[in-house]
């Protein structure tokens, strides 16, 4: 296989540049591959950690508005009236009642605008409004407003409005006046939502040797100061939902003391502001509120016990309000629309890496993480960041949920722009190295032309025809000298002495040729041979190297050619001379 040196060396030019090229590409693309997606984690991460902040912080603000109502002194009053002497009389709640009334209508705080409804407890299940409440208060223009609880209707088939009383059947000005509120201490079920209302359950619990502490719990948990029970949200419709917050009224003067308790039906558009808000998801990016199945929105201890450690236990969880607008423009997993039923924590492994975070922060506060390789229940694969709400209220989790399609969208336009840049770069190299290929190899090209014209020498070298005339030339000076000299000694009667001169001018001469031609054997040197070595692929070297070899072994026969015959040559001449000399003797010795 022949392949042209200019083609080797562009290849080598092309092969180091690609391999630098390489390396570069590599390292950028492992590099910025990695930044990149921790940045878009990251990013998941920081919008799940605010929205979870905001969530908290309106929580903070259905709390302090619930509190700040179960403080008031008319209600202090009238629970410590009731207790002491059994007061259960409108007019012992008349002045709670309205109180709450101008509490909860009032507009003067973002906090009083959201409460609708309140209830207050007995504190002891024996008590007169351990079930259906000592005092039922809806917020003025809310039974106006007309807002229909579905699910809920009257004997003769028309939906209860918001805040009524269930056994009512007048119309909604006549029920709607101060004379029914206070007649109507003791509230339907139903104009006053059960799925908001707690069914508390009572215990005492020993505070000292002489003192026991009435106290309640919902769904194993006790209701204590600072830690109110929130249930809900429940969504009335696709625009509206409700939820309460349950909190111990204690009394101002003894804070062990607790006389009743306090349920505050609010407007949940606070939390749904926070989820509903599309800021910081991109294209398909959806905020997803989860908590736990139970209704008092806390995960049991045992399975926090069993995240911590690393033992996943199965447990259900559900969505605590709809999936956000996103989803209808992402079209991720339709089933989950309004409904939304719960599923096995299995279903959703981030759910465990977010409660596992309660066990290693020391602070709630940055209780966060992300994941860029994650699926959704659905089985979906998304990128997720998720935090938990810094609360005591609820044990919910913030889900940042965005498609891992448009979280790796900039490293394929990074792999793109690498790649493009490649193949351009490679093309460029490749145009610019041939070419400075062949103009490398544009030398060697004539040497071998020069080389094949080299390859038809003449039948013997220069310097063997000049060493064979000189020898020829010499010889025959000699000869004549001699002859020109045996014929003076002829006539000056010297030939007997001729003979040993003669003798000696041939040895010089002999000598004297020897010492040329070891001259000429010492200035002529024929070049030995090139190794050649093993090689898979032929050039214009190896081919220069083989016609070198070839040229070597041709000058060498040649040369080899002309030294046999140069010496018969001579033997031929001292043969001529010898005999030209016998017979000179000869003539002589005739002569005398």
């Amino acid at each position: 296989m022949r392949i042209p040196i200019r083609v080797q060396l562009g290849s080598i030019i092309l092969l180091a540049s690609l391999v630098g090229l390489a390396v570069i590409s590599i390292a950028t693309w492992i590099f910025t591959h990695n930044f990149v997606l921790q940045l878009r984690v990251s990013r998941l991460e920081f919008t799940a950690s605010l929205k979870a902040a905001q969530l908290s912080s309106n929580l903070d603000l259905y709390g302090t508005s619930a509190t700040t109502i179960s403080t008031r002194v008319t209600i202090q009053n009238a629970f410590q009236r009731y207790y002491a002497t059994g007061n259960n009389s409108i007019e012992n709640w008349l002045n709670p009642l309205r109180d709450i009334q101008a509490a909860i209508s009032s507009d003067a705080s973002l906090g009083q605008s959201l409460l609708l409804q309140a209830r207050l407890w007995d504190r002891a299940s024996n008590g007169l409004g351990s079930s259906g409440g000592l005092l039922n208060v809806t917020a003025d223009g809310v039974y106006e407003a007309g807002v229909l609880l579905s699910g809920y209707l009257y004997p003769n088939g028309s939906a209860i409005p918001f805040g009524a009383n269930d056994t009512d059947v007048r119309s909604r000005q006549q029920a709607y006046n101060v004379h029914l509120k206070l007649t109507s201490l003791q509230a339907g079920p139903y104009g006053y939502p059960p799925p908001l209302y707690p069914n508390l359950t009572y215990f005492t619990e020993a505070h000292n040797s002489t003192y026991d502490v009435n106290k309640a719990s919902y769904g194993g948990r006790a209701l204590e100061p600072g830690a109110p029970l929130l249930l809900g949200p429940w969504s009335i419709n696709s625009s509206f939902s409700l939820m309460s917050l349950t909190v111990p009224v204690t009394n101002n003067t003894n804070k062990v003391e607790i006389l009743g308790y306090l349920t505050v039906v609010l407007d949940a558009r606070l939390i749904y502001q926070v989820t509903n808000s599309l800021q910081g998801l991109g294209k398909t990016g959806e905020t997803l509120l989860l908590g736990p199945a139970a209704r008092n929105n806390h995960f049991n201890e045992t399975i926090m016990t069993s995240v911590g450690d690393k033992t996943r236990m199965d447990f259900d969880v559900q969505y605590i309000v709809p999936v956000n607008a996103t989803r209808s423009s992402t079209k991720q997993s339709p089933a989950r629309s309004i409904a939304t039923p719960a599923f096995n924590a299995s279903q959703f492994p981030v759910i465990y890496d977010a409660l596992a975070l309660t066990l290693q922060s020391n602070s709630m506060a940055d209780v966060s993480g992300g994941d860029v390789r994650a699926k959704n229940e659905a089985g979906e694969k998304v990128s997720v960041g998720y935090a938990l709400l810094d609360s005591n209220m609820v044990d919910w989790i913030v889900v940042v949920s965005m498609s891992r399609k448009e979280v790796w969208q900039p490293i394929n336009t990074l792999r793109n722009v690498i790649i493009t840049c490649l193949f351009a770069t490679a093309a460029l190299m490749a145009v610019f190295s041939f070419g400075l290929g062949h103009f490398a190899s544009l030398p060697i090209i004539p040497l071998k032309q020069a080389t094949l014209r080299s390859m038809d020498p003449p039948s013997a070298s220069r310097s063997s025809f000049d060493s064979f005339a000189s020898g020829r030339a010499d010889g025959e000076t000699a000869n004549l000298n001699d002859g020109t000299d045996e014929t003076l000694a002829r006539k000056e009667g010297l030939v007997a002495f001729s003979n040993p001169v003669t003798k000696w001018r041939q040895k010089r001469s002999e000598a004297s040729q020897a010492r040329r031609d070891e001259r000429q054997k010492r200035v002529f040197r024929i070049p030995g041979k090139v190794k050649e070595r093993k090689h898979w692929a032929k050039d214009e070297l190896s081919e220069l190297t083989e016609v070198f070899n070839s040229m070597s072994d041709e000058l060498m026969m040649q040369y080899t050619k002309l030294e046999v015959y140069t010496k018969r040559s001579s033997r031929e001449a001292d043969a001529s001379n010898e005999l030209a000399g016998e017979s000179a003797a000869e003539n002589s010795r005739a002569g005398t």
